[in-house]
């Protein structure tokens, strides 16, 4: 029989707490920014006005075998007292937070009924009935703020929750979408933290007047709420990028027809993209995005400077010097030959990539 290494005891062990460490440091590097007018950092400690499902319901991973037990879970607005803010929306999050629970129990309610009906066990149901966050409570004139405000959009997904291209989902729902435009028009400094395991339609607020800034969080696990709070102010520098394309439009990904319920078969999906796989298609067929592949801001800037791209034959070599010339980080300097591209780049291409080096 095999060994269990599970803890035998509720102390706190020296192993938990270098793997958090680790989890944490790891964690610090997946953030993204998306965007920063010159908002974040912000100073560490003071006042913060926190809103949106996300800050006290913070989502640390994916469902079913996307998710680990913990002992706790650092929401945002833990990270927040952690780091010592002053919470100024405490009747906003406490109203919220409401929703949240009497919505948790009619779900749990129905499960529990339904199960008695059936005969089928709830673990079962609830990959037929998936639970879904309810709609955030709306921002009111007396949530008036002047502070920093930061709304966390979070979503459940994973084993048994397919995304779904609707409102509280692939798209922000009503509330969040009035909300944010009411926190834009107030005179506050907004910061939209995306606390995602997955894409979210960004074209309605990327360039939205008063949205100072969208950090993309994803799912970070149990520590996430530190995490989060050490990199808006600084303590870490922002160094994520994107693993996906993000599409202005949902129908823009060319599979999407296909996507889990869109076509009624949520057991098998099928991928009829060929080669022209994620970016591969938006690139070549030139198809403009809310950010592309790889994409991801910092709080210092680099200077790059090519220094040769060759063509033999089917390859192509690109020499460049990149410089960290930020002054608050520590400069680094470093010379990369970068990859050798085969067929997929051909003489017109690689004009083309000149042009934008």
């Amino acid at each position: 029989m095999g060994r269990i290494y599970a803890s035998t005891s509720n102390e706190i062990t020296k192993r938990e707490t270098d793997n958090a460490k680790l989890a944490a440091d790891m964690a610090a590097e997946c953030i993204v920014l998306l965007k920063n007018n010159g908002t974040l950092p912000i100073n560490r400690e003071g006042k913060i006005a926190l809103f949106g499902g996300g800050a006290r319901g913070t989502v640390k991973g994916g469902t079913g075998s996307g998710d680990v037990n913990t002992r706790s879970n650092t929401t945002v607005e833990q990270g927040f007292i952690n780091a010592g803010f002053e919470i100024i929306s405490k009747d906003w999050l406490d109203r919220n937070e409401k929703i949240l629970k009497d919505s948790k129990a009619e779900y749990a309610e129905f499960i529990s009924n339904k199960s008695a009906q059936t005969g089928t066990p709830s673990e079962y149901l609830s990959f037929n009935f998936p639970y879904s966050i309810p709609d955030d409570a709306p921002i009111t004139d007396n949530d008036m703020i002047d502070e920093t405000a930061v709304y966390v959009i979070s979503r459940i997904s994973g084993e048994g929750v397919d995304r779904k291209a609707e409102k509280g989902d692939y798209l922000l729902s009503e509330n969040e979408m009035n909300n944010i435009k009411k926190l834009a028009e107030m005179p506050c400094r907004l910061i939209v933290v995306l606390n995602v395991g997955g894409i979210v339609q960004m074209k309605e607020i990327k360039d939205l007047e008063g949205v100072d800034s969208i950090v993309l969080m994803s799912q970070l696990g149990n520590l996430g709420g530190d995490v989060l709070v050490d990199m808006l102010t600084g303590l870490t520098t922002p160094s994520g990028h994107l693993t996906d394309t993000w599409a202005i439009d949902y129908t823009d990904y060319p599979s999407s027809a296909e996507f889990g319920l869109n076509n009624g078969n949520v057991h098998e999906d099928y991928y009829k993209d060929g080669i022209f796989v994620g970016y591969r298609y938006f690139d070549t067929f030139a198809k403009n995005v809310t950010y592309p592949f790889g994409y991801g801001l910092s709080y210092t800037c680099f200077s790059i400077n090519t220094v040769r791209i060759a063509q033999d034959k089917d390859k192509i070599f690109i020499d460049f010097k990149i410089r960290n010339t930020g002054d608050k980080y520590s400069a680094i300097s470093l010379q990369l030959p970068i990859r050798s591209l085969k067929p997929l780049l051909n003489p017109r291409n690689l004009n083309r990539m000149k042009s934008r080096i």
